[in-house]
């Protein structure tokens, strides 16, 4: 492997949503471990670009690559 992501673990103002990203590797094995979680079934207006946000971070962080090189 040449890269992987960092791990990160983000939580929203006010404690709304928590995203946990994971990742590890040993010898030739990667492990992933993501956990998305909303706590509030309703979310005022107040909170939209909060969550905006925080939802773009989710995606960008999901979308980083994991570089492997050939041996």
């Amino acid at each position: 492997m040449e890269s992987l992501p960092k791990a990160v673990n983000m939580v929203t103002g006010d404690d709304i949503g928590v995203f946990k990203y994971l990742i590890s590797s040993e010898g030739d094995k990667i492990q992933i471990s993501v956990t998305f979680e909303i706590k509030t079934p309703i979310v005022s207006t107040d909170y939209y670009e909060v969550i905006k946000d925080f939802y773009q971070k989710v995606v960008d962080k999901e979308n980083e690559k994991i570089v492997l090189v050939k041996l």
